[in-house]
């Protein structure tokens, strides 16, 4: 074997073990998260080998009543604020040949209505009614690819995945 050859030869097993390693790193992610066949929120997400998260909702103060019993025995109401995220989360990572979704969904009902309708006299202890529901999915990290999960209840998630292309 000429050493032509053989460089030849070693460039080609070089190109072919090149391009066989070479894989998406990044995947344009479709996703959509229904009650029945009720939309209830829609949204496309980088997916790469970061962990990043996909947020639509707002965070916001609600208000809580609580009770304390003042030194001379009488209940004294406090009225506090507390911090709540409302809305659709989506956390997401390529790992390896698989991406890793965290999905949350929280829907917090205020107190305001009942806090104001209490008597001066009375007391209770009244906080937001927060609904949180998360799971964690794995989707195997593929061109055109589709899945659809069951999320909480009654709600389902679906997404696709298209490759956006690049190389690890």
């Amino acid at each position: 074997m000429t050493t032509l050859s053989l460089r030849f030869l070693l460039l080609a097993a070089l190109f072919a073990t090149t391009v066989s390693a070479h894989a998406a790193d990044r995947f344009l992610m479709d996703f959509e998260l229904l009650q029945g066949d009720k939309l209830i929120e829609r949204g496309k997400a980088i997916v790469s080998q970061k962990q990043y998260t996909w947020n639509k909702g707002i965070q916001r103060s609600f208000l809580q009543l609580s009770c304390q019993r003042t030194a001379s025995g009488k209940m004294e109401k406090v009225y506090t604020s507390v911090e709540y995220f409302t809305g659709v989360s989506v956390t997401h990572q390529l790992l390896g040949e698989t991406i890793e979704l965290a999905v949350l969904h929280r829907v917090v009902q205020p107190r305001l209505a009942e806090i104001r309708a209490l008597s001066a006299e009375a007391c209770e202890e009244l906080s937001p009614r927060v609904t949180t529901t998360t799971q964690t999915y794995h989707l195997p990290a593929k061109d055109n690819g589709e899945a659809s999960f069951g999320f909480g209840k009654d709600m389902t998630y679906r997404a696709k995945l298209q490759e956006l292309g690049g190389t690890r």
